[in-house]
């Protein structure tokens, strides 16, 4: 049996990985994915603002409101925040008339086009606390009182700004570079892409938003 050089097994294995990476980003990730994300963004925020929901983006989405005027590469879900308070204008919401699906979730909401479509809109609810003038981030449905994991000042997000987005506009917070320090400190314009990004985005797109589904089907509440 012939025996490789160790140096042409570690050559070969780095070139094995490196066609893995690009290969698999690919599969996860396509550009028509970024396209339908883009619209899917907008096609949600549309539809909160026909009910004349207060919304804005965060997380993932405002970084790419921020930096690239559209959904960043490999982001396979939007992040909108709405105010506990608009709660049940969101689910009262005509989602099917706007050729949307909404479920509820353990913190919020869930748009999808379709049902076992991986791409989707978080929809996540947030407690204004005027005593503080702050802005509340928790989980209502998991504590009493909700469990909190950030107060923001209220000025980092009023008044709304109109952003560009792709082929049309969101509203974002009024000091993004701010919040985004806030909620990812000493940020990076280009995200990290390595073999641990890969892994937790085919658990996360391959395999935990096709199940979610199913769990939907058998109770009011879907958890995420």
């Amino acid at each position: 049996m012939i025996q490789c050089p160790h140096h042409v097994q570690v050559a070969l294995a780095l070139v094995g990985a490196v066609c893995v990476l690009a290969v698999g980003h690919e599969w996860l990730y396509r550009t028509a994915d970024r396209e339908r994300m883009d619209e899917l963004i907008l096609r949600s925020a549309a539809a909160l603002e026909s009910a004349d929901i207060t919304y804005w983006a965060i997380s993932g989405t405002l970084f790419g409101a921020h930096v690239d005027k559209r959904t960043r590469y490999a982001d396979f879900d939007g992040d909108l925040s709405v105010l506990v308070a608009d709660a049940d204008k969101v689910r009262n919401l005509p989602w099917k008339s706007h050729g949307l699906l909404l479920y509820e979730g353990y913190g919020g909401f869930r748009v999808k086009s379709s049902t076992f479509n991986t791409l989707r809109v978080d929809i996540i609810l947030v407690y204004d606390e005027k005593a503080c003038a702050c802005m509340r981030f928790g989980w209502p449905a998991l504590e009493s009182p909700p469990f909190s994991y950030g107060l923001v000042p209220s000025e980092y997000i009023f008044p709304l700004q109109r952003s560009e987005y792709a082929t049309g506009f969101i509203f974002v917070p009024n000091r993004t570079d701010e919040l985004l320090h806030w909620q990812y400190g000493q940020y990076k314009f280009e995200p990290p892409v390595g073999f641990r990004q890969l892994l937790m985005a085919t658990i996360e797109k391959q395999g935990w938003t096709r199940i979610m589904p199913l769990v939907h089907i058998f109770g009011p509440t879907m958890p995420y």
